[in-house]
């Protein structure tokens, strides 16, 4: 069974550690995965390296509930280069793109995270049919 995971970079600078996860998963998951980056393509699309596709943010702009996002956030759009803004508005790309796409069933990880287990030999434990899914550090926060 091959896995869509899709990795979402929205922000001004080119995160080269993205490269780094791609290449993690390609070494740990060998061909069970398909990787989406979705990311400024016009900016940084050149520079991703090993994605099976590329998408860029744009367009899926025009997407309702990205607009509405955008309309009553009130995330600071300065603090961090709008870092908090850009980690919740990441979810609303990623329903925008599987709704394009027409993915179902999907996984997701931060960037900056390393997979040393082919989690896809596990799928068979994995209830696919709930909605979200997370890993907890701890049962107070997450």
């Amino acid at each position: 069974m091959v896995c869509d995971i899709v990795l979402v970079h929205i922000g001004s600078e080119f995160p080269t550690y993205i490269n780094h996860c791609i290449a993690q998963l390609r070494s740990t998951c060998a061909d069970a995965l398909r990787i989406h980056i979705l990311i400024d393509a016009a900016r940084h699309g050149e520079r991703v390296i090993g994605a099976d596709c590329v998408v860029d943010l744009v367009k899926l702009d025009n997407d309702s509930m990205i607009q509405q996002f955008e309309a009553v956030s009130r995330h600071d759009p300065y603090f961090r280069g709008g870092f908090w803004k850009h980690a919740s508005k990441r979810f609303f790309y990623l329903r925008a793109y599987m709704l394009a796409a027409g993915l179902e069933e999907i996984f997701h990880i931060e960037n900056d995270n390393l997979v040393f287990y082919d989690f896809t030999k596990k799928l068979d434990i994995v209830d696919l049919s709930l909605f979200f899914w997370v890993t907890l550090f701890s049962f107070i926060a997450c």
